[in-house]
């Protein structure tokens, strides 16, 4: 038979490109070309990985049978040679009396324990080099040739001498030595047993012992053709046999439902016939084709439910927004309640980190000659909050009027919270009554951050933490008794409180805002009255934290004291 070349012309080797792209383009496409691959995949990386492991736990299995056949091999020599150095006085000279037939007996036992070698060795110089005193070989395919006795070689691998410096220096009853894989051309494993003088019980010298594992690597080999040859015609069969099943249970309905979106996508009605009907599956094909059917009723539905969230949406808004209406004109009743007094000016800011907040401030007369301040933060945020606010805000004002010290004032309130507290929740308070005849101020502190004081005629004259005595937030537990302090206010001087939105106000990078920032910020312009020393607080805040959002209610109340005088 004669075989002719010839190359292809370009016209051929165009149409065969083209013809190979298709193709290719076809398998990219195709969802019955994915599948096959896909379990062909999957078998082949299945069927590697089970080899992988079988080879894994089949090579350990061989390599410790090897272990333990040297192990057993070496603990008996090393019985033999024991013996045998007692009784000539460990002398190990080619040229004694026993030496032939122990050497005779030492060759046979290599070549029936299949060892490669067996000697007798002193590391010196550092465990650099090796002195043989005893060396047989397995003259079958043993190394080329034996080592007389007082033979010096180097030791090329670090391996046998860290092997002999844990023998002399750590005491090691035997040490193996397993070499293979990449670098070592035969892999072999080695015992050494140490030989210990009979006299003084130290270490003289090493018996050593090694195993060829040839064997293992051509067994691993053909199992590894082996399994690799079966998984293919194991993964042939099963892509083909699941082929069949998927082609006939998934891809042909999956064509089915493709076909049907596409024309109703075109012609916007439903077919005379359901998809439901067409494909008559009781998988989740089949459930797909239901839904498909129920499209249009459940997309106007959709759209109906949409219409209706957004009327509500906007409700929320609106009421949400009358709720903010509501609280903040609750807020700027206390600014009426204190127009026209001149011994004092006072300035107060709220911004809700939601449409409403828990935090409040209030100041009111108490009567002509008593003018209650206070600010307090709910705990929670939102819609729960701010209800609870409204409480303790109309509560606080009804206790406080009634009369009494802060410290029993709050005492009160604290008990009648207590009693009504379903929700579990609690607000901390700072609460001073000024008398506004001398300038004496009372307080009291439940739970609330420090007040900051400028007291004019002091040697700073700036604005400075007073930390007061805390008790324990009101609506926490009953019965708790709260501490007075008293503050002798002077014409000029200056008291801002505030909540922990201020001081706990954080930036990207969760670093707090703090009262010693608080602090600067009001002595950035001290006596440029209460509002610019609330709008200064509130700059600094914006400018720390730039883009970061609000967590919490931010509240500030700043009041400057001018005196009784002040308006004589």
């Amino acid at each position: 038979m004669r075989i002719v070349k010839r190359n292809l012309t370009e016209e051929e080797t165009t149409t065969l490109k083209n013809r190979l792209k298709q193709f290719f383009k076809t398998i990219k496409g195709s969802l019955t070309a994915k599948i096959i691959l896909g379990i062909l995949f999957f078998v082949l990386s299945l069927g590697t990985v089970l080899i992988t492991i079988a080879q894994k736990w089949f090579t350990d299995a061989v390599e410790d049978n090897y272990r333990k056949h040297l192990d057993r091999a070496t603990k008996s020599l090393y019985t033999d040679f024991e013996d045998y150095m007692y009784n000539n006085d460990f002398n190990l000279d080619i040229h004694a009396e026993e030496y032939p037939d122990f050497y005779l007996m030492m060759s046979n036992t290599c070549l029936l324990q299949d060892l490669q070698y067996i000697s007798v060795i002193q590391p010196i110089e550092g465990y650099t080099k090796e002195l043989f005193l005893f060396d047989v070989i397995n003259v079958l395919d043993g190394p080329d040739q034996e080592f007389n006795y007082g033979y010096i070689q180097d030791i090329v691998s670090p391996e046998y001498s860290e092997a002999y410096r844990k023998i002399f220096e750590e005491d090691a009853s035997s040490v193996l030595i397993v070499r293979k894989g990449k670098g070592v051309k035969i892999p072999h494993i080695s015992e050494m047993i140490p030989l210990h003088d009979k006299y003084t019980g130290e270490v003289i010298a090493v018996l050593e012992t090694q195993i060829l594992m040839t064997e293992m690597n051509q067994v691993i080999w053909g199992y590894r053709l082996r399994s690799y040859l079966a998984m293919l015609i194991i993964g042939a069969i099963s892509s083909q046999v699941c082929w069949l099943y998927l082609r006939r249970q998934f891809v042909h309905p999956l064509k089915q439902i493709t076909a049907e979106a596409t024309r109703f996508a075109q012609e916007k009605h439903m077919s005379e016939k359901s998809l439901t009907e067409q494909v008559r599956s009781g998988t989740e094909i089949g459930r797909l084709a239901e839904n498909i059917d129920r499209m249009e009723k459940q997309t106007e539905a959709h759209v109906r439910e949409i219409k209706e969230l957004t009327r509500d949406t906007e409700r929320v808004e609106r009421e949400l927004e009358l709720g903010a209406a509501i609280q903040a004109a609750t807020l700027q009743a206390g600014l009426d309640a204190v127009k026209g007094r001149d011994e004092f000016e006072i300035s107060a800011y709220m911004d809700p980190a939601r449409e409403v907040g828990g935090d409040f401030y209030d100041y009111f007369l108490v009567d002509e000659d008593h003018l209650a301040v206070l600010i307090a933060d709910v705990s929670g945020k939102g819609m729960p909050a701010a209800l609870y606010m409204m409480t303790c805000k109309i509560g606080l004002k009804t206790v406080i009027r009634r009369g009494g010290t802060p410290a029993e004032r709050l005492a009160v309130f604290n008990d009648l919270l207590c009693e009504e507290n379903i929700a579990d929740m609690f607000v901390s308070v700072w609460l001073g009554i000024i008398e506004i005849s001398t300038g004496k101020m009372t307080a009291a502190n439940a739970g609330h951050e420090y007040p900051i004081f400028r007291r004019r005629g002091e040697e700073q004259d700036k604005f400075a933490l007073y930390k007061d005595k805390h008790g324990l937030v009101l609506g926490a537990m009953e019965g708790v008794c709260y501490r007075n302090y008293e503050v002798d206010l002077k014409p000029g001087d200056l008291l801002f409180v505030y909540t922990d939105g201020v001081a706990e106000a954080n930036n990207a990078d969760h670093a707090l805002f703090g009262t010693e920032r608080t602090c600067m910020a009001l002595n950035r312009d001290p006596d440029c009255g209460p509002d610019g020393l609330i709008a200064n607080v509130r700059e600094e805040i914006d400018r720390f934290v730039k883009d970061e959002p609000q967590f919490d209610d931010i509240t500030m109340l700043c009041l400057r004291w001018k005196g009784s005088n002040a308006g004589a």
